[in-house]
């Protein structure tokens, strides 16, 4: 899993920024990126405005990365992302075999001050949830 900046990307491609949040919004359409936003006590909070991204499917992400069994046992950060995406994907699948449906739910991440991963944390969907 990883922070992403939507502005970051449109100047970096050189689109417009509603184009890279359609294609990020296709993506997730289709189960293969899924957004996380950041857990903050304030609607405010420039964390609510960074959002984590990961690939549902962690094998594809290592093969669309390059990355293999070899090069992910010498890269300790590269499989740390992975592996959180892998987490944070199988966390949110378990939610299925709750007495709700998995949209009941609201899913944020807690970051510590270096951008990394330090609780993933789950709520029951309200109508003030984006």
């Amino acid at each position: 899993a990883t922070t992403i900046s939507v502005q970051n990307i449109s100047e970096t491609l050189a689109s417009p920024k509603s184009t890279i949040d359609r294609y990020i919004a296709l993506l997730e359409e289709v189960f293969v990126i899924k957004r996380l936003s950041g857990w903050a006590t304030s609607a405010t909070s420039s964390a609510v405005q960074k959002q984590k991204c990961f690939f549902v499917d962690s094998a594809l992400a290592a093969h669309l990365a390059g990355w293999t069994s070899l090069s992910l046992r010498r890269n300790e950060a590269a499989s740390g992302q992975l592996l959180e995406g892998f987490v944070i994907s199988e966390v949110k699948a378990g939610a299925t075999v709750l007495p709700k449906t998995p949209d009941t739910f609201d899913f944020f991440v807690i970051r510590s001050a270096n951008g990394s991963i330090e609780a993933l944390f789950c709520r029951q969907a309200t109508a003030s949830c984006a």
